[in-house]
């Protein structure tokens, strides 16, 4: 699952899918593939990201937060406002 969320050559759908398989196995990488999937170029990935740090509590959510206002696509200050 780890990789997927990686593999660029692979559709933003199936590697947020991923993403949300390792948060719900509760995986002992998910920081990194929040970490991964956070400085991806797709924006759907990077909402994924931000929706999954703030429900799991992992890292500097508060941090995270205000970069993500501050320097963040209105789509993806919007889906971390939620």
């Amino acid at each position: 699952m780890f990789a997927l969320i990686g593999d660029v050559k692979l559709s933003a759908k199936v590697r947020t899918e991923a993403l949300k398989a390792l948060a719900q196995l509760k995986d002992t990488r998910l920081p990194d593939a929040l970490k991964m999937a956070l400085a991806d170029k797709d924006e759907t990935l990077r909402k994924e990201a931000n929706r999954l740090q703030a429900e799991v509590g992992a890292g500097d959510v508060t941090g995270r937060l205000t970069t993500v206002l501050d320097n963040g696509t209105l789509a993806v200050k919007q889906g971390a406002l939620i």
